[in-house]
């Protein structure tokens, strides 16, 4: 497959095309499954509506609880290890890159617990060890949302533009102490624009990987503006309830200097004038 999509590269083609066809008597239902199963990313989800009945023995059965970690084999490292060199020589291919014919770094021994990487939307049925899901997210970010206004509606003239990307929190506290953990959502204000990351389920430092919506873009209208990261737990009831307020950072952008680019980590506080000894993490 690296040789024919060499060969691709050289006739400036983005893609190569592969057909396959099942053997004399076979179900290719079952062939696709098999398949799956071997490679790690047969979906264990349901796609069945849930309704109150199906939802309440749910919470009451603990074998309908799906895994979110797994030990990965000696055997499905070589193949998560040649999957992921493909994808890179892809996006080499669609980026007009030279690929790269070195082999790919081996993958270390403590490296065997992997996870289901959430929302499955960005990464379907895809595991990922911790190694693996760190390179990810120092990637550059696929997707940046624009908050601009249409040139044609804006009423005034922005000094600036700035560009936020959220990587991780680091110890987060559960909405019931520390006997559950967070659904993660961080909220950016600036002035009168909002954004809000994807949320991450039942993690305590999660991360927000570069396929998932992390990054948006800001305009400034006025030098002494200030932005707002505020972390929240989602508790996923649609309707009056309120997300659970986990912390909040408040950075004064006067202090920042033009053309930089700042990688920082910044402990979450309650309030900006009452301080407190609890420890609510970082972000």
């Amino acid at each position: 497959v690296r040789l024919d999509l060499a060969r691709a590269a050289s006739r400036n083609e983005s893609f190569v095309r592969y057909a396959f066809r099942c053997p004399h008597k076979k179900n290719e239902k079952a062939l696709w499954l098999t398949a799956f199963g071997k490679v790690g990313r047969l979906s264990t989800e349901s796609n069945r509506k849930k309704g109150f009945f199906s939802t309440a023995s749910a919470a009451l059965s603990g074998a309908n609880l799906q895994r979110n970690s797994r030990i990965r084999t000696s055997a499905a490292a070589d193949r998560a290890r040649t999957s992921f060199a493909m994808e890179r020589d892809i996006d080499r291919i669609c980026d007009n890159e030279k690929l790269d014919s070195t082999t790919p770094a081996s993958i270390s021994p403590k490296d065997v617990m992997e996870y289901r990487v959430r929302p499955s939307y960005a990464y379907p049925h895809r595991w990922m060890t911790h190694s693996e899901v760190t390179e990810e997210m120092t990637a550059p970010s696929a997707m940046v949302h624009d908050l601009r206004l249409n040139p044609g509606v804006a009423t005034r003239r922005e000094l600036g533009l700035l560009r936020v990307e959220v990587l991780q929190c680091l110890g987060l506290p559960g909405p019931k102490g520390n006997t559950t953990k967070p659904n993660t959502a961080v909220y950016l204000v600036c002035g009168s624009y909002a954004f809000s990351t994807d949320i991450i389920p039942s993690c305590s430092n999660p991360m927000w990987l570069s396929g998932m919506k992390r990054s948006c873009v800001v305009p400034i209208y006025h030098g002494y503006a200030r932005l707002f990261a505020g972390v929240f737990h989602d508790d996923g009831s649609k309707g009056s309830s309120k997300d659970t307020f986990i912390g909040r950072v408040a950075i004064d952008l006067a202090r920042l200097k033009p053309g930089c680019t700042y990688d920082i980590i910044i402990p979450l506080r309650l309030s900006t004038s009452v301080y407190s000894r609890r420890k609510n993490g970082a972000i």
